[in-house]
């Protein structure tokens, strides 16, 4: 037994569209071919055809927040409750300020600071982004297609985020220097 949830694109592409529709009891034969880049090398481009019997069909209701639910999770109350995803919220509100007034320095130090990187340095960390790029995407299953762009257009645009990291990299290090930061 499987649990499917139609739209999350857990599966090989093609997978959940033909079962839209179904019913408990329902079998059905789904036909789907496995990307170029699956990560089992031996099905890898190939046609495979799944019999399916769908078990149950459900769909998310409305989830009833209480005492209750608050011991399923491991907690003693619900006010207990509260305070944990409070706190949670507030964490995460303080790394996406944080992670904001970075961006926004580094584009502001990006503006403010032009000049040719090191093509040396460039490289190396393109390299770096294209090698993780692509296990990511094996890993996931995925092509360049599938993510509404091509392996050239992928080239650029990481080749353009090397440059800016090295050129950023570099400016930090100036100024941690003059500033005498180890």
């Amino acid at each position: 037994d499987q649990p499917l949830v139609l739209g999350s694109k857990e599966f090989i592409p093609g997978f959940e569209d033909q079962l839209i529709g179904s019913k408990a009891g329902d079998e059905r034969q789904v036909t789907v071919t496995f990307p170029e880049n699956y990560q089992a090398a031996h099905l890898a481009g190939k046609e495979a055809t799944f019999d399916v019997t769908v078990k149950e069909v459900s769909q998310p209701g409305a989830l009833e927040i209480n005492d209750e639910m608050a011991k399923n999770l491991g907690l003693e109350s619900l006010e207990r409750l509260r305070e944990v995803v409070r706190g949670q919220i507030e964490n995460q509100f303080g790394s996406m300020t944080r992670q904001k007034i970075k961006r926004q320095l580094l584009d502001q130090l990006d503006a403010a600071y032009s000049f040719e990187a090191p093509s040396k340095l460039v490289e190396a960390e393109f390299n770096n982004i294209w090698n993780q790029v692509n296990r990511d995407l094996e890993a996931a299953g995925r092509t360049f297609a599938d993510e509404e762009t091509t392996e050239e257009e992928a080239r650029a645009d990481y080749m353009r985020l090397a440059e800016r990291r090295v050129r950023l990299g570099l400016v930090l290090a100036e100024i941690g220097e003059k500033a005498g930061v180890t």
